[in-house]
């Protein structure tokens, strides 16, 4: 308990002092509408939050998506021979439901970037080091065995 009390109120004093607010345009209509450009990283959370009990209470597993990878690669001939780290994610439904996880989230990102007309309108870090960036975070969660958030 005292866990989730630091989770919950740490979130809420660092919004106090450095509200997000001031980083992105936010119009009071568009709040929590699909079309809004951010959502509050507060109400975006508990919505994550959320969609992890089904998960735990179904299947005693929660969501993530880097195993996803290693699935996707233990299907190649090669790897799985070579690699025996891979053997246990060639085949079972255990797998293979964060790939579709992994594929939603995917599609749910572009589809909002698209609504809110954000779609190729941010600018950002330069593509090459951002996949540089997202690999070696990736590689850093499998050596955790966790999820790269």
């Amino acid at each position: 308990i005292p866990l989730a009390a630091a989770m919950g109120i740490i979130p809420l004093v660092i919004d106090y002092f450095l509200p997000w607010t001031t980083e992105v345009s936010v119009s009071p209509s568009s709040v929590g509408s699909l079309e809004a450009q951010s959502w509050s990283p507060i109400f975006a959370g508990l919505l994550i939050g959320l969609t992890q009990l089904a998960p735990i209470l179904s299947a005693s597993d929660s969501l993530g998506g880097s195993s996803s990878y290693c699935t996707l690669l233990a299907q190649t001939p090669k790897v799985k021979r070579t690699l025996p780290y891979f053997s246990k994610f060639s085949n079972g439904i255990g797998n293979w439901w964060q790939v579709a996880y992994w594929t939603g989230a995917t599609i749910g990102a572009a589809l909002s970037a698209y609504l809110s007309g954000r779609w190729g309108a941010v600018a950002g870090a330069d593509p090459w080091l951002s996949f540089l960036g997202g690999a070696a975070m990736l590689f850093g969660a499998r050596m955790a065995s966790g999820c790269t958030s």
